[in-house]
């Protein structure tokens, strides 16, 4: 058995999200070096905090500076496959999922590809190009989500009508300049149901035998349950054997987190509608505390081994925090002592104990900025731990919806009259 707690981990965090996971991993590892990029044209000194003054990591100002001590080099973002591959390429064990991240990466992509799998439903959708077209659709089409390759143009957006979306659609053409008239998006129509979401990991097109099966409200909170990967619902098991069939046929080196949404429309049938080719935000931070071996899961899957979850908690849940306030300002972030562990930050850094949220300047599409977090043997006791870890948090402007939880629990009653259990 490999003594991880000689070796040393690089991550690569490519936007500063996942601080989180770095963390986790110095548990395991005796160094864990961590980058994320802070470098433009005009470049800050806040870029370079991320990750820095902290005990467990070392926060490195180059990427490079340390490919020479790693032995193992993670990515839990996604953004640079074609590093991965060249790292690959040089003999380095690399986490990620390389080329198969065009899936989330690429709007389009996925659109043509959930067309090709005959084994999957599809929902209605519509391939739109150009703000032209654009517009005509959101003039005749009412009560459609969009969906655009660049997140940073915009997040999913629900078109309800033109007279709603008008305002929206004039700012689009602001922002996108003279992209607008090559501009590509995919529109889908709503799919009944409630989503549920299968939140683990895929190596060389294989599943570890632990799933981690979850509910999610976007940027609000997330409940997920451990539990054996043959238990997941069909549907689920479907959508998941798909991706690792199309990563296994185009021979990519896939070795990475994945998150699938699917849209269960009865006990039989499910909607794959979005998949995740990184840690997902919801669930990383409860998966980074919950997890006990990270490090073990991290080093033997970059070299194709597929190692189980240990995982002592059955139950897992996230109160996600937002704070507009932070995108523009220094943010600290206060909790007691008994909760380190259980409080996670995005573009997260600590000068002198002080734990502080860093300032991007632009926080498009989402305002979160870390996240509370719960497990236990039961659903009670993992929720009641989020909310408790969360009503302990004191900063300027973090706010967080605890009645996100009533909303989950109505879809366990229809995930329950569908004929599951959870």
């Amino acid at each position: 058995m490999t003594d991880y707690s000689s070796k040393t981990c690089l991550v690569y965090d490519h936007a500063g999200l996942y601080v989180h996971v770095a963390l986790a991993l110095a548990k395991g590892f005796d160094r864990v070096l961590y980058f994320s990029e802070w470098r433009d044209a005009f470049s800050t000194s806040k870029g370079r905090l991320i990750g820095d003054g902290f005990e467990e990591i070392e926060r490195l100002r180059d990427f490079e500076d340390g490919l020479a001590d790693a032995d193992l080099v993670v990515f839990p973002d996604m953004g640079r496959y074609a590093l991965q591959d060249y790292l690959r390429a040089q003999g380095f064990p690399v986490w990620g999922m390389g080329q198969a991240e065009m899936l989330e990466d690429d709007k389009i992509f996925f659109h043509h590809w959930l067309m090709s799998r005959k084994a999957l439903p599809k929902p209605e959708m519509w391939q739109i190009e150009g703000i032209e077209a654009l517009e005509e659709f959101l003039r005749t089409e009412e009560d459609r989500f969009l969906k655009s390759s660049d997140r940073g143009d915009f997040e999913t957006y629900h078109h309800r009508s033109w007279k709603l979306s008008e305002p929206w659609f004039h700012d689009l053409i602001a922002k996108i300049g003279p992209y607008k008239d090559v501009v590509g998006m995919i529109a889908q129509a709503p799919v009944d149901g409630i989503e549920v979401g299968y939140d683990g990991y895929l190596i060389d097109s294989s599943y570890p035998p632990t799933a981690q099966l979850g509910f999610e409200c976007k940027n609000k909170g997330y409940l997920g349950r451990l539990m054996p990967y043959d238990d997941l619902p069909d549907p689920v098991v479907l959508v998941c054997q798909e991706v690792a069939e199309w990563t296994r046929a185009e021979e990519f080196t896939s070795r990475g987190m994945f998150s699938g949404e699917i849209r269960l429309f009865d006990k039989h049938t499910g909607y794959f509608i979005d998949p995740t080719m990184r840690c997902g935000i919801p669930p990383s931070s409860c998966q980074s505390a919950a997890w006990r071996n990270w490090a073990a899961i991290v080093w033997n899957g970059a070299r194709g081994r597929l190692v189980d979850i240990d995982c002592p908690s059955r139950y897992v849940a996230e109160l996600e925090l937002s704070s507009a306030w932070a995108a523009q300002h220094f943010m600290p972030v206060y909790w007691p002592d008994e909760h380190d562990g259980l409080v996670t930050l995005t573009r997260w850094h600590r000068f002198e104990g002080v734990n502080y949220v860093v300032p991007t300047g632009s926080m498009e599409g989402s305002a979160n900025v870390g996240a509370a977090i719960g497990m236990g043997a039961t659903i009670d006791e993992a929720v009641t731990m989020a909310v408790a870890v969360a009503d302990s948090i004191e900063a300027f402007d973090v706010t967080y919806d605890a009645a996100v939880f009533e909303k989950i629990d109505k879809d366990l009653d229809a995930y329950a009259t569908m004929g599951f259990s959870f």
